[in-house]
């Protein structure tokens, strides 16, 4: 037995041996494994770091974006306003220049109306005129024929006067 004691005794020691150096090689793995691991969240919080500050930036990109798209929306509305009022503007303007044409074209019509109507006084007056001529000329020629009836009448008058038969 005691050789049996003697090899439990060894193999108890090889078992602690055994355990003894796991536990060394797993604390040595363990502590690498940490330390890695360690390393790895302080490069990590670092990223992590730099991107809140990134995040923190295009947050004020952000902002600054939506600020300025306030803006552009107020003057597009502003402009939709002033877009509105021209177009407003233009359409009265458009019923006014088209008011002011059919006015036009009636004016003128009147006026060539007018024209035309001038036109045939002025044809009309042009032969009352001449007719007024040819009157005149009428009654110049009558007025010759009875001046020369007029001096053949006295004269014949006289031829009558001076007959001895006739006279009286």
């Amino acid at each position: 037995m005691a050789y049996m004691k003697k090899n439990v005794n060894v193999f108890l020691l090889l078992v602690i041996v055994i355990i003894v150096a796991s536990l060394a090689g797993l604390t040595t793995y363990y502590q690498m494994t940490y330390t890695s691991l360690g390393d790895k969240y302080s490069v990590k919080e670092k990223e992590i770091e730099k991107k809140i500050h990134e995040l923190n930036a295009l947050g004020s990109e952000l902002n600054q974006t939506s600020r300025e798209l306030g803006i552009k929306a107020e003057r597009e509305e502003k402009l939709g306003e002033q877009y509105t009022g021209v177009k407003t503007e233009k359409k009265h303007l458009e019923d006014q220049l088209s008011e002011a044409q059919a006015g036009l074209e009636r004016e003128t019509l009147l006026r060539q109306t007018a024209q035309t109507e001038l036109q045939q006084v002025q044809y009309t007056l042009q032969v009352a005129n001449d007719q007024i001529q040819d009157l005149r000329n009428d009654v110049a020629h009558f007025r010759e024929a009875a001046q020369s009836c007029s001096t053949s009448l006295n004269s014949c008058r006289a031829s009558l006067a001076s007959c001895p038969s006739g006279g009286g």
